[in-house]
This record gives C-alpha cells, structure tokens and sequence, in this order.
C-alpha cells in the first residue's frame, strides 16, 4: 500500500472524525463501558450517533463490535481496513463534491461579469442558506483539495469568489453593503496583494447587464396604475419565490443598479411570510412600500383582498387541475368524432378513404404544455398582459360609465351567442362537437376570472386548447362589447 495514499487517508479520517486522532475508536471502547455500567440509554446514544455514521455497513459493524467484546487480536487489524475503507468512500464523495462546486465556473470567462455572478449564484444552490455556514463548507472542501492535491486551484477559485459574493449579502438588521469591493480575477489571486490599490469588483454594478428573463421575473406589466394593482402584481411576482435565495441578490442587484423599489417591496413580502403574518397585513405592508402619497381607502382595501384571495388560489395548482380537465375532455371529444367518422364510411371505400390533413388535431405533448403554462405563470410580462385593461367586470365599467356592476348573472346568461359567433368567424374546422368543447372552454374561462384583473387570455392554456382545436380567439373584448350592447339595448 503507498504510505502517502494511507496518510492522506488517516488526514481526512481525523478531519471529519477527530476521535480517531489517538489511534483507535475510543467511542467502541466507551459504547461497552457504558452498557457494563447499566447505562443503555446513554450507549444506545453514542451507537446511533458516533458508530452508525462511521460504520455504515451494518454487517462489518457487528464483526467489529463482536471482535472487540471478545477481546480478540484481531480487532486492531480488522478496524483499521475497517477505517480504511471508509476513508476511501468518504475521498470519493469528496471528490465528487469539490466537481459539483467547481463545473459551474470551468467555461465561464472572467471578464463576463454577469456570467460569473451567474455561475457563482448557481454554486451558492448548493450551499446552506446561512452565509457563514456556506463559507466554512467551500473554506473545509479547500483544505480537502490540498490534502488530495486534487483541484486545488479550482477550489482556490470557488472560496475566493464566494468570499467575494458573500460580502454583498444583506441580512434582515444590517445596512446593505457597497457593491463595488471585490478584486481581480481568481487566476490572479496571486498578485492581489500587491494589487490591491487597483482591485476591480467582479460584480461591480455599472458592468452587470441584467437578461430579458431576469428582467420578466423582477417587473411587474406597465400598464397597472391603481396602488392596489401594482401590490396584487408584485405579490403575483414575488409570493413564492421568498425562500429563493438566488432571486433575492437578483433583485436586490437590480434595485441597487437603478434605484428602483423592487427588493423593498421583495422585503416586505419575505419578511410577512417568514413571520406568518396574514394575508392582508403583507398586502398593506407592501401597499405602504410603493405609495407615494396616501391614498388608503376602504373599497380599494376590499378589492385588494378579494382579488389577492383569487389570484393566491390561482397560483396554487389550479392550472394542473384545468389541464387534466382539458385533456380528459379533448381525448373524449377524439373519440367520438372517431366512431362518428367511422360509421358514415361505406365498408367497400373503407380502405381507399384516409383522413384530410385538415381534419387532424395536432395535440401538444403533455410535458410541453404543462411546462409552457408554467413559464407562463412565472413571467406573466407578455404583451397581452402589459395591455390588458384589467377584468372582464371592470370593461363592463368601462362601457357602461358606471364605478359598480350589477351585470353579472345576466351577462352570463346572454354571452353563449357571442361566443359562437366569435369562434366561427375564427374557425379552422367546421363546427360540431368541435364547436361545443370551444365554447365551453371559453365561458368556463370566462366565468372564473370575471373578477380577476390579471386576466390572460393570450398566455392562458385555454387558449391554447381552442388552437388545438382548429379555433383562433386572439382575444375576448368583441365578445364582451357585444354582450353587453345586447344587455344594454
């Protein structure tokens, strides 16, 4: 056996098991001392914590533990293979670690500041949360790449950057910290210290260019004017994504470099959910944080809550549950087109006849669409969006003059004409059971978000689903505007 292979070995055994240290495993000789002693809780303790750990493979722990009651001469030889072994199983794990952190960074240029800031970003996923914690993990695999000589300069690099990226974390009590104290590049780590007058911040803001997907995450759609508006949006943007450490520096860069309000208002959210406070009071919370005036009022406090109570229901597993619907009712609505078609052929032109390409349904995979709608969900910046003139109640408003709407129940009565009109004028296909599954799509779509002011239609999976079907309804204020020329004559 090579004797520096077995005494990098020994190292890494007596770094993560210090006990070890003296030779020997003093935690066997204590777990039987303390079963002779009548103490079984106490040796059931330090069996669960100290020897399962370390002796993973429960079959050679009990040869061990039965070597060592027996007093035979063995043990010694049999513990150090033991240990040996082990050893080897944690240099790999280690290994592949020290790959895992270090891959992000390997084709990234150093002169790419945002791709650097992104890579360091998706190195930190892997880390705990907590800061410190994070550092001492890259600071210990540092030291395990020197004693293995393996990537030593590749971790040299990864704790030198996150060093660096950490110093910019801002915690709840602290003043967030200047942006512009980071040196060179890790090649040049070297040389920092003569260097150090002319250090250069890696992720100095006036170099950061900030993606267009970045940006859809962080904004809300230009159009909202009303307080309430811009918080159910922001709340929209930002409710599940608090514990998403990444995003937070996002947006936190993104608000330092323009001066915006964004991480404050991502504050004022994080905080209210990590503190468990009710709906409401973040709501309010967030409000405070983008007025600019005073403008509180009770209906607009009561409209907020309402909406935010639909949109949260939304956001939670509502579009899974529309998509299952719309699949159950297209693969029902194939198959009885099918047997329609099958029956009206004459069984002597049964094999000359086939199907018009037009008449084909062409169906998006399932994981295609389902992975559309949540890109969907998460963006929400579309151009549909960013001029949506709010719910379908609200352009009634508009039409009508009126600041409240009695025309709820009637509309609904009256709209499944319109409705009609409207996807034929759109068809691809003739009507037929093709007609009433549209038509049903879009009043259901209808019918649920005729209060909601994020209405989508040109992002929504229903829409999707009337293509699907050979319909095209680019968007539903003719049917709106129609329906309510006819409640209103």
């Amino acid at each position: 056996m090579d004797e520096h292979k077995r005494d990098t070995r020994l190292e890494i055994l007596e770094r993560i098991f210090p006990d070890l240290r003296y030779g020997g495993d003093p935690d066997v000789e204590r777990y039987f001392e303390l079963r002779a002693s009548g103490r079984m809780l106490d040796a059931l303790s330090v069996y669960r914590s100290r020897l399962r750990p370390r002796y993973p493979d429960d079959q050679k722990r009990i040869i061990l533990l039965s070597l060592y009651r027996q007093r035979s001469p063995s043990y010694s030889i049999f513990l150090k293979e033991l240990l040996m072994e082990r050893a080897d199983d944690i240099i790999a794990r280690i290994r592949r670690n020290i790959d895992a952190m270090a891959k992000p960074l390997e084709r990234v240029a150093m002169k790419d500041t945002y791709a650097v800031l992104k890579a360091v970003e998706e190195v930190a996923r892997l880390l705990p949360d907590d800061s410190d914690a994070a550092k001492a993990h890259v600071d210990a695999y540092e030291e395990y790449a020197k004693i293995l000589d393996y990537r030593r300069g590749d971790m040299a690099s990864v704790s030198y950057l996150l060093s660096e990226f950490y110093k910019q974390t801002l915690s709840d009590e602290d003043e967030a910290p200047d942006f512009v104290a980071s040196s060179l590049a890790a090649e040049e780590e070297k040389r920092k210290r003569e260097q150090r007058a002319e250090e250069r911040n890696f992720f100095d803001l006036s170099r950061i260019e900030f993606d267009a997907a970045d940006v859809a995450r962080i904004e809300i759609p230009v159009g909202l004017e009303r307080d309430e508006d811009k918080t159910l949006a922001y709340c929209h943007k930002y409710w599940l994504r608090v514990d998403d450490p990444a995003f937070e520096r996002i947006v936190w860069l993104y608000s330092r470099k323009y001066g915006t309000r964004h991480y404050d208002v991502f504050k004022a959210i994080k905080t209210g959910r990590r503190r468990k406070y009710a709906d409401d009071e973040i709501l309010s919370r967030v409000a405070t944080t983008i007025a600019d005036r005073y403008s509180y009022t009770v209906q607009g406090d009561l409209y907020m809550q309402a909406a935010w109570r639909r949109i949260k229901a939304g956001m939670y597993g509502s579009a899974s549950a529309r998509q299952k619907s719309l699949q159950a009712r297209q693969a029902e609505t194939q198959a009885v087109e099918k047997k329609r078609s099958t029956s009206q052929k004459r069984p002597a032109d049964t094999k000359a006849m086939k199907p018009a390409s037009s008449e084909k349904t062409v169906l998006m995979p399932a994981k295609r669409r389902s992975a559309l709608v949540l890109e969907r969900q998460n963006v929400r910046i579309s151009k549909a969006a960013e001029e949506s003139r709010g719910s379908i109640s609200d352009r009634i408003k508009t039409l009508s003059g009126r600041a409240y709407d009695v025309y709820r129940d009637i509309f609904f009565s009256k709209v499944r004409p319109h409705i009609r009109q409207a996807l034929a004028e759109g068809s691809r296909t003739s009507g037929g059971e093709r007609l009433n599954q549209a038509e049903d799509t879009v009043y259901e779509f209808m019918e649920r978000n005729y209060f909601n002011a994020y209405m989508d239609w040109t992002g929504s999976l229903e829409r999707n689903s009337l293509a699907e079907l050979g319909f095209n309804l680019e968007a539903l204020d003719a049917i709106i505007e129609a329906c309510y020329k006819k409640i209103s004559a």
